[in-house]
């Protein structure tokens, strides 16, 4: 591609609710954004759709390997997840899990494949990953594991404030509905701007 290329942004969203993408489009996009999604496709459980956040307390544990976990946020992650699986095998609705952080991504996995049934993550294309892995991606549900909890390093939140791209990445991902599981107290009070606006969002 020679000098003169240009980047193109796509205006016209298909994918998901206006709720789930509208904080993308002001955020990120400057609300040049266009909702065109047929509502009749989308495949959720429950009654609402939409977003939702498990406010659940925990600690950022960092692996010897540098990246971090937070244990409460794996428990309630599976938990969620046992909770909607009956329903969305009955939808045929599709589930994902992203993280920013590789080592709660492996934590998450370890204890799913301890939980749930190998034909039963297959059946649901159930897919664990972080950001970097689900661009391109979607699910009709997703569930979001942000980490940020009591005892969150300095380095940890400079990685999170660089990488903001990342963060717009899974939270669009949901056609019908997003769910939240982390501390939302330290969310909210993170000095992460974008993520800080995000509780008020969702709230």
């Amino acid at each position: 591609i020679g000098t003169s290329a240009k980047y193109i942004m796509l205006k016209d969203h298909y994918r998901s609710r206006k709720e789930i993408i509208e904080f993308s489009n002001k955020y990120f996009y400057a609300s040049n954004l266009k909702v065109w999604t047929d509502y009749r496709q989308l495949k959720s459980t429950g009654n609402i759709e939409g977003i939702f956040w498990h406010d659940i307390k925990g600690k950022v544990i960092r692996s010897s390997r540098g990246s971090v976990y937070n244990l409460e946020e794996v428990k309630k992650v599976i938990e969620l997840l046992k909770y909607i699986i009956p329903e969305a095998i009955k939808k045929k609705a599709t589930i994902g899990i992203v993280t920013p952080f590789r080592e709660q991504e492996n934590k998450i996995r370890d204890l799913m494949t301890r939980n749930i049934d190998i034909n039963t993550i297959e059946e649901l294309e159930l897919k664990i990953d972080t950001a970097h892995g689900y661009q391109g991606d979607e699910r009709d549900i997703m569930i979001f594991s942000p980490v940020v909890s009591q005892g969150m390093l300095d380095k940890t939140k400079r990685f999170l404030i660089n990488t903001q791209n990342l963060f717009n990445v899974a939270i669009t991902r949901p056609r019908a509905q997003l769910h939240i599981v982390g501390d939302r107290n330290a969310c909210a009070k993170s000095k992460i701007d974008y993520l800080e606006y995000f509780v008020q969002y969702v709230d």
